[in-house]
């Protein structure tokens, strides 16, 4: 399989993800394609990389559940 990077993500954030979008005062936070209810956001890859590239580092608290990114096929 191969990945393009503006391929469309989803990832199910964990309280340190949640935290980390409040504490960057995070467009994600007032923008559509985050599910408040659920915890979800939608997006494209890159985007997902730019906004949380500095919470992502070895060892590290997960910011997504399971540290799972899923693919979402057109």
């Amino acid at each position: 399989m191969i990945i393009n990077l503006n391929d469309t993500v989803k990832v199910k954030l964990t309280a340190v993800g949640l935290q980390y979008l409040i504490d960057t005062d995070s467009i994600y936070l007032k923008i559509s394609n985050y599910n408040k209810k659920t915890g979800w956001i939608t997006t494209q890859l890159w985007q997902l990389m730019q906004e949380f590239g500095g919470a992502i580092y070895m060892g590290c608290h997960a910011p997504f559940e399971k540290n799972d990114i899923e693919l979402i096929e057109d």
